[in-house]
């Protein structure tokens, strides 16, 4: 609900819009059972009353956890493809992209450097979360 309150407040005519989200590897969608992010675009779509399109696949790639920075973005860039046959969902849309964790942003930079390359009119990122590493504190003996 409170995402949904996010979206209706944040972007105007948000009606015109579709939703999309980034994907999980196969590897976590079986280990996991579950793409969350995949989830809550559906049920975002549902409750704002907009569609929910299934265009991107995640292709490959390293666990970005364990990447630098620089690391992770080389890396999803690669990690992302448009699945077959999309190109009439994205093409003059304006598209709400979704993600459940927000890191370094790579994931999102390289989802949505697909749908622009593909004719999106615009791209609107949410992210439910945004992790933080922790700072090292070093005492002086």
């Amino acid at each position: 609900d409170e995402l949904c309150e996010l979206i209706k407040s944040s972007i105007k005519n948000y009606e015109d819009y579709v939703i999309t989200f980034v994907p999980r590897s196969r590897a976590k969608k079986r280990k996991y059972g579950v793409d969350q992010a995949q989830m809550l675009a559906k049920m975002v779509a549902k409750r704002l009353n907009i569609r929910c399109i299934d265009v991107l696949k995640h292709t490959a790639g390293k666990e970005q956890k364990k990447l630098t920075g620089d690391q992770r973005l080389e890396n999803a860039v690669s990690s992302y493809d448009l699945k077959k046959g999309t190109l009439l969902d994205i093409c003059n849309r304006r598209i709400i992209l979704l993600d459940d964790v927000m890191t370094t942003a790579s994931s999102i930079y390289a989802c949505a450097s697909l749908l622009n390359l593909s004719g999106a009119l615009s791209i609107t990122s949410v992210t439910v979360g945004k992790t933080y590493r922790e700072k090292k504190i070093e005492e002086n003996i």
